[in-house]
């Protein structure tokens, strides 16, 4: 007898078969409201170990390693101001060594860069940073604007920790993992017809201003 097998269960197959390799940066508190599957988008604009200070989308799909120094209650909605202090870095005793807990993935559905100055009003009420926080990153550098990546998230089952290591730190939005995360399973954290609402609201935008 055969077992039907949904779309999401394919999903999850076709994800847990390949391993991650590389992992995106990013704060703990995004990666979160990523995984709560409260919006579906990145917004990045360059570390300052990126090359020329701009992020490039040169992956299509990616582990999230979540970072915490430069978390700012001041930049997040107020929503977020009050889950900030479910996403402080743990503590390690100093016998051990510390770790970083892989907990999503994402896939890129599509990437854009943003040059109109008056779409940060609507984009900032589809994530969790502030208008005021996505304006201070648009102004950023030689060059204004903003790379905006459409992603469908998975949660990594069950989350994978990981050994920090020196090739980790600094100011670059992408890693190369010392080794590859190779789920058991993984799992979307919205159902399809909710991202394509997301994804058609976020073409509108980029079509419209």
């Amino acid at each position: 007898m055969r077992t039907k097998i949904t779309l999401a269960q394919r999903e999850n197959q076709l994800q847990s078969r390949t391993p991650y390799t590389v992992a995106m940066k990013e704060w703990a508190y995004v990666i979160e409201a990523l995984g709560r599957g409260e919006q579906s988008l990145v917004i990045r604009k360059g570390g300052i170990l990126d090359q020329e200070g701009l992020f490039k989308p040169e992956h299509a799909s990616f582990a999230f390693f979540p970072t915490y120094e430069h978390q700012n209650q001041d930049d997040l909605n107020p929503e977020g101001r009050k889950r900030l202090e479910l996403c402080r870095e743990p503590s390690y005793p100093s016998s051990e060594q510390e770790r970083v807990l892989i907990q999503f993935a994402a896939q890129v559905e599509f990437a854009f860069w943003l040059e109109k100055e008056a779409c940060l009003n609507r984009l900032a009420g589809m994530q969790c940073l502030t208008r005021q926080a996505l304006e201070k990153r648009y102004h950023y550098g030689s060059r204004k604007g903003l790379t905006v990546l459409c992603v469908r998230v998975f949660r990594i089952i069950p989350a994978i920790p990981i050994l920090k290591w020196p090739g980790y730190a600094g100011c670059k939005s992408w890693i190369l993992l010392k080794t590859p995360i190779q789920p058991q399973l993984t799992e979307p954290v919205i159902n399809q017809a909710k991202f394509a609402e997301e994804t058609r609201a976020l073409k509108q935008l980029l079509r419209n201003g």
